[in-house]
């Protein structure tokens, strides 16, 4: 009886870990609302979502919906901005645990459900700071696997083939809404499934998933993701050239630093299924990465900035992983127990090692010092050349309008900076009213900011020198 009892009290306690997981996931997530809501594009995208207070979708990026819908209630209840910028942050954590629960008790795959928990921190470093569609979105792939393999776990009631193809052919469609290179990582992902069991299924969603991405690449080129795939340049691929881009130099420290138990745990299962004499597999795991590697480096071989490169390491990392996943559903069901465990502790590593990243908490601290600044000299609207901002910290400069006004805004009084990229004769623009926003909008205008939440003194533009804080 006690035995029973004991074994009940151990189910028990490792269905709980992932809750627990999560129970410190999210209040981290509130904890960081600063650097994980005011920088770049999620800075922007809020800004603009308090402006119209509706909903706001970027660059085709429908998927944008489910990430945005707690700030949109705060914003219709006029809750304050501070609340409106947690209710975000948490937003995006929340993502992660729907998708483990969906996986886990909906598509009945521990194995997998475990990989959509692994995504919140596994591949991502800067990326936490940065949790956009790109980002999050590796939850859906996993969660798309999780479905076209149901029927391999629940054999005695299985889906219908007709509705296994017209919803997995939905959720194929759905990555349109996300990035066109995410057909590429799941067309590999299906066969590498292919070849750990020979079924026919795979191959039709793997022709199907690049179908899509032609039709998306050739004929529906709205959005920033399709235009630049489909402008893929030959001419910088070179050994030389690979080697000393940024991206490169980007993928060296990342593994090097951040992603230590992604790496080696990589390196293990392909000497693992050399072990088990799973040639063909063990040698398309490595091959299909440099390829995708690959794909990404021709369409931006300088790269963008750390956030959005971890966007794609975050995309090609999580292919590796739900190739072992499926493989453990299938094969390694007696030690199902023990990889919860190791999940959980290495998730927990994650969080810790998330915790410690200092480049986006610095950034924050850096605006802020800037934005104390113009309190003291009574000064709400800035502007500095760009040659004079200590790039370094503030990482991007063109969201700079919207990141200050929301920093200074909870910070009691609403202000603005301003990166002069573009060299700008700002005295001639200059005036009371005016507010600067992205260096692409032309001709620069006024902008009647939300009232509800802004509150910007009607001042003219005064230039600080970026190198004094």
């Amino acid at each position: 009886m006690n035995q029973v009892s004991n074994i009940k009290i151990q189910k028990t306690i490792l269905e709980i870990l992932p809750f627990a997981f999560f129970c410190w996931y999210i209040p981290m997530a509130v904890y960081y609302f600063k650097a994980r809501i005011t920088y770049g594009d999620t800075g922007y995208y809020l800004y603009k979502m308090i402006q119209s207070e509706s909903l706001n979708i970027e660059s085709g990026r429908a998927i944008s919906i489910i990430s945005q819908w707690i700030p949109i209630i705060l914003i219709k209840l006029n809750a304050p901005l501070r609340i409106v910028m947690i209710g975000y942050s948490v937003n995006f954590a929340l993502i992660y645990f729907a998708g483990f629960l969906i996986i886990k008790y909906l598509l009945k795959s521990h194995f997998l459900a475990l990989g959509a928990l692994l995504c919140t921190h596994l591949f991502l470093h800067y990326g936490y700071y940065y949790p956009t569609e790109m980002i999050f979105s590796t939850v859906y792939i996993v969660a798309i696997i999780a479905f076209i393999t149901y029927n391999d776990r629940n054999k005695l009631q299985p889906v219908s083939t007709i509705k296994t193809y017209f919803i997995g052919f939905v959720l194929f469609l759905i990555i349109s809404f996300i990035h066109p290179f995410y057909y590429i990582v799941t067309g590999f992902i299906l066969l590498c499934l292919y070849l750990i069991e020979q079924r026919r299924f795979y191959l039709y969603f793997f022709t199907l998933s690049i179908g899509l991405f032609i039709l998306k690449v050739t004929f529906l080129k709205s959005g920033y993701e399709a235009g630049k795939i489909s402008g893929i340049n030959f001419n910088v691929l070179s050994w030389n050239a690979i080697d000393q881009s940024y991206l490169t130099s980007f993928w060296r420290e990342s593994f090097k630093h951040h992603f230590a138990v992604a790496k080696f745990s990589f390196f293990a299962f392909v000497i693992f299924l050399l072990w088990k004499r799973k040639w063909l597999l063990a040698f398309m795991l490595p091959i299909s990465y440099i390829i995708l590697y690959l794909f990404v480096y021709l369409s931006i071989p300088n790269g963008e900035s750390l956030g959005y490169m971890e966007c794609y390491v975050a995309a090609i990392s999580v292919f590796p992983l739900i190739i072992f996943l499926v493989y453990a559903e299938k094969n390694l069901q007696h030690y199902k127990n023990l990889f919860t465990i190791f999940v959980f502790v290495i998730s927990l590593f994650g969080l810790y090692r998330i915790k410690s990243e200092k480049t986006y908490k610095n950034r924050v601290k850096y605006l802020e010092s800037i934005l104390n600044y113009g309190k003291e000299h009574n000064i709400t609207k800035m502007y500095m050349e760009d040659n004079e901002i200590k790039h370094e910290k503030i990482l991007v400069g063109w969201a700079l309008p919207y990141e200050t006004l929301l920093l200074s805004t909870i910070n009691g009084k609403t202000q603005t900076i301003y990166d002069n990229s573009k060299n700008l004769n700002i005295d001639s623009l200059n005036g009371n009213t005016l507010f600067l926003s992205v260096p692409w909008k032309q001709p620069i205008y006024n902008i009647n900011l939300n009232k509800k939440y802004f509150s910007l003194d009607s001042t003219s533009y005064q230039r600080i020198n970026g190198l004094d804080f």
